[in-house]
């Protein structure tokens, strides 16, 4: 049984900014970097998946989905990183590509960058930042 301070791992949290505003000592512009490359990171990888799949590369499919597990979850996408980790037990387990298996992905990382955005619009001063504000 979990403590009352130990904060929830599960899957269906879709995103714990406050584990990475701790590993980032608070530094909030970090984060929002972080989260503004991470999520772009992770739909470009999505894409490539959808490539894969439709070359039938089942080496570059695994490749991706190991990276997307990853890389979602040292970000704190649990949702995503559950999918992505089921989706490549799948692969393996019956060595054919699930029929939705981009759809998914898809809808988990929509959904994670969604709830991002919206802990980004609630904790202001956290906001993404405006590359004309950087100059």
């Amino acid at each position: 049984m979990m403590s009352e301070t130990t904060p929830s791992r599960t899957p269906e949290s879709e995103f714990e900014p406050e584990r990475l505003l701790d590993i980032f000592d608070n530094d909030r512009l970090a984060v929002t970097e972080i989260l503004a490359e991470a999520t772009t990171s992770m739909r470009e990888i999505i894409d490539g998946l959808c490539n894969e799949v439709s070359a039938g590369d089942k080496q570059a499919v695994a490749r991706l989905l190991h990276t997307l597990t990853g890389v979602s979850a040292n970000i704190g996408a649990n949702k995503l990183s559950a999918v992505s980790r089921d989706l490549l037990e799948s692969i393996r387990r019956h060595r054919t590509f699930p029929p939705d298996l981009v759809e998914r992905l898809r809808c988990a990382h929509n959904s994670f960058a969604a709830r991002v955005q919206e802990h980004l619009d609630e904790s202001s001063p956290l906001s993404w930042p405006n590359s004309q504000d950087r100059k």
